[in-house]
């Protein structure tokens, strides 16, 4: 057995160097990471919250404090562009508050200063942004008086008067594209704005993006001048390009004047303009018109371009410029005092909003015209001429729910009108039908049936009436005495008699701004009479020089008939045909031969020849009236209605096409015509703007033949005469169909209740009829009377 042995521990005190000293104890425990971690969490809940919140808000307020930045840095340059501004307008003010009294007595001694004076002030006041104009000056001086004003007197100073010479092509003045007249281009797409203006806005550079191209083999631009012009010269710009000049720019190119509307009669201006490669890039090239020609003012020229650059198909062209004298100058719109805040903004718009920069109103005209180029270059550079904006917007939204609209009025309005036509033929032909019951035997025969029967007796009855031993007066009787009495009676109860005077008065009573009409109950059928529209027959009794060549009165009859009431009773003197201008030669279906007889009734059935064989010959002027004499005679009578029968027409088609016929006569009284209105003049130049610049306003005001010929507005809008109707088409018109198509509809809902009321009482009545129908409530005996008599059949 061994003996234990004890060995002596030196620490045996200390249980801490015990376990360390110990090979089999326990590891310590590490807190340090957890005191840190519930320190900092402490430290987050208790403090950072507020610091984190704190932070927050200094940021949001530094963004706040650099958009009030950015905000006064806006306002501090709109105070001082106003304060230079205001500085402008004090010093020309202290300028004019200067001059003494005895410089505008003594201005008759020296003009020059004062001239001088006039024409540096001018040229300041004239806009920057139109360079070309500032070139060219006023020219041939004339006497002129101006008037002005001191602080104690008034004097007049004669200031010499001015030719103007401008710019008649800037759109920005009122010129304007005539797309009738020009090639079809890129700027006037099918779908879309017409933007063909962006070829006259005179601007020292156009862009490339907007130049007017045409595939065209001989491109033809067709302008509107602003003003009537004695023309000096032409000139093309193309935009500023690198390199060799593009392809299908103008080389060379035609400039013609065109003295009608039509551009058919022209007089060349310039020719063999060429645009030259080798000048300055981008620059204006002016083709000067020969001071020898006999021009005279000019409304409309026609640029014809002849050869382009690379011989390619399409030509494209930036800017024309058409330069001329007036001696007035143009009236020019006012700078807005809102300009600069307006072109601030867009420029604000451009660079930082795009959504606020596409739904304000931004078309080269407000642009221009507030001389926003200068604040925004770029804003110019993409305008349009008509804009896309919040107000097309709302326009495309409003005519789009109008059209649908009217598009429901109009079928309801068709059926309308359609039921009504249907019952105006079968009026008439009740009325017809009750005419020939009432004739006598003996007027069975129909003058019209066969034409050669009809021929032979007018002559035989323009020979009788030849012929001295026969009184072919005695047959007839005058339908309107010569000579007209009136009667009246005065307050005492006599009377008195006043006679017209026997002096003729010579006119066409076939006029129908005179008051005369087509009769189309007793005229053939024609296409100015559709079934469904307006009736426009009296379009070919609407006397004017040259009438247009689609608003003829055609129709298919075998034997042709136009009946006319005349504005007056007269004593005929002749008659007359004119067709519309033709080249060449006389259109297929323009009439050759026609009778003209005098209507003795109301249907025309006794009548009396004025004239026979009336030829519409090719060999006058293409444009001429052709008159044919009626033989006079003491004893004819007054004619209210005559008849045109038309027996051959040219190239002996179907069709049979008829221009303006007029009956000239004698009348004791003249035909009253209506005043001119004190608002004609306004009218006419409204009816002018809307035709070149408002399709929607032209369309809803009233423009009918008689409101623009009785207003003379043909000289001023002559497309708007050459295109009007009789009944026209408007706002008025519009407001009618509606109102009876809603009244129709009415109607319609009442006379259905009608019918279906009316058909169940039928049902009801014919019902009683069979005996299978309650009419009364029966007695109470006779109920159990009833009662009884079933009883045996209840089980």
């Amino acid at each position: 057995m061994l003996p234990t042995t004890h060995s002596r521990n030196p620490n045996r005190g200390s249980d801490a160097n015990f376990i360390r000293n110990n090979t089999f104890g326990v590891e310590e425990p590490n807190t340090k990471t957890t005191i840190w971690y519930k320190w900092i969490s402490n430290r987050i809940r208790q403090y950072m919250i507020p610091e984190i919140f704190h932070f927050i808000c200094l940021v949001l307020i530094l963004y706040r404090l650099q958009t009030l930045s950015n905000q006064n840095d806006r306002v501090l340059e709109t105070v001082n562009s106003m304060q230079s501004k205001f500085g402008k307008m004090e010093r020309k003010i202290e300028t004019l508050v200067s001059r003494k009294p005895n410089q505008g007595i003594n201005a008759f001694d020296n003009t020059e200063p004062l001239e001088q004076s006039i024409a540096d002030v001018l040229e300041s006041m004239k806009s920057p942004v139109q360079d070309s104009t500032e070139k060219m000056g006023p020219i041939i001086p004339q006497t002129k008086q101006s008037t002005s004003k001191t602080a104690e007197s008034t004097f007049e100073v004669s200031i010499p008067k001015e030719l103007y010479r401008f710019n008649a092509a800037d759109y920005l003045k009122g010129a304007s594209v005539d797309n009738d007249y020009s090639s079809s281009s890129n700027l006037n797409p099918i779908i879309g704005y017409d933007q063909t203006n962006l070829v006259l806005l005179d601007r020292p550079q156009p862009p490339k993006r907007q130049a007017w191209c045409t595939t065209d083999k001989n491109p033809v631009l067709t302008i509107n001048l602003a003003k009537y012009i004695k023309p000096i010269s032409v000139s093309y710009q193309h935009s500023k390009w690198n390199g060799a000049i593009p392809n299908g720019a103008p080389r060379t190119y035609d400039v013609v004047a065109c003295l009608d509307f039509y551009c058919e009669k022209w007089k060349p201006l310039a020719s063999n303009c060429q645009y030259s490669r080798y000048e300055s890039k981008g620059t204006e090239q002016i083709c000067n018109i020969s001071s020898h020609l006999d021009v005279p003012l000019i409304g409309k020229v026609q640029f014809r371009f002849r050869e382009n650059y690379g011989d390619t198909k399409t030509t494209c062209v930036h800017l024309v410029r058409v330069y001329g004298e007036t001696k007035s100058p143009l009236k020019t719109e006012e700078k807005k005092l809102r300009s600069e805040e307006l072109c601030t903004d867009l420029r604000w718009y451009y660079h930082n909003n795009f959504f606020k920069y596409t739904w304000t109103d931004k078309s080269c005209s407000l642009l221009y015209n507030n001389s926003c180029c200068s604040e925004c270059p770029e804003c110019c550079q993409e305008c349009l001429i008509s804009d896309y904006n919040g107000t097309t917007l709302g326009n495309i939204v409003g005519y789009t729910m109008f059209s649908i609209l009217g598009a429901i009025t109009s079928l309801v309005a068709l059926f309308t009108i359609l039921v009504n036509s249907m019952q105006s033929k079968f009026g008439n032909m009740e009325r017809k039908i009750e005419l020939l019951v009432s004739r006598k035997p003996n007027q069975d025969m129909n003058p019209f049936d066969n034409t050669e029967p009809l021929e032979q007796s007018i002559a035989d009855v323009l020979k009788n009436m030849k012929s001295p031993t026969h009184d072919s007066t005695e047959k007839m009787e005058p339908i309107v005495p010569q000579t007209k009495q009136f009667t009246s009676k005065t307050a005492a109860g006599s009377t008195f008699e006043v006679s017209f005077p026997k002096e003729p008065y010579r006119f066409n009573a076939a006029d129908y701004l005179k008051g005369a009409s087509v009769d189309n109950d007793h005229s053939s059928s024609s296409s100015l009479n559709p079934l469904i529209g307006y009736d426009q027959t009296n379009l070919v009794l609407l006397d004017r020089p040259q009438p247009p060549a689609d608003k003829a009165w055609c129709t298919n009859d075998e034997n042709p008939v136009l009946t006319i009431n005349l504005a007056k009773y007269i004593k005929p003197i002749s008659v007359s045909y004119q067709h519309s201008k033709w080249n060449g030669a006389i259109p297929n279906g323009a009439p050759k031969i026609y009778d003209v007889v005098a209507c003795l009734d109301f249907y025309c059935e006794k009548w009396k020849p004025l004239a026979l064989n009336c030829q519409y010959s090719p060999f006058e002027s293409n444009e001429k009236e052709q008159m044919c004499n009626v033989t006079s005679h003491l004893d004819d009578p007054l004619i209210g209605k005559v008849q045109f029968r038309f027996r051959e027409n040219y190239g002996d088609t179907k069709m049979t096409c008829v221009h303006l016929v007029r009956v000239h006569g004698e009348a004791e009284t003249p035909v009253k015509i209506e005043e001119k209105l004190l608002k004609s003049e306004e009218l006419c130049t409204d009816l002018r703007w809307y035709y070149h610049n408002s399709y929607f306003k032209y369309t809803w005001t009233d423009k009918n033949c008689t409101v623009l010929y009785k207003n003379n507005c043909c000289s001023e809008c002559p497309e708007c005469c050459e295109e009007c109707s009789i009944t026209d088409y408007n706002g008025t018109a519009l407001g009618n169909i509606v109102g009876n198509t809603i009244l129709g509809i009415l109607i319609g809902i009442l006379s259905l209740m009608f019918l279906f009321l009316a058909l169940a009482a039928l049902v009801g009545c014919i019902a009683c009829c069979t005996g299978n129908c309650d009419v009364t409530e029966e007695p109470r005996s006779g109920r159990r009377h009833r009662a009884k008599k079933r009883a045996p059949y209840n089980f």
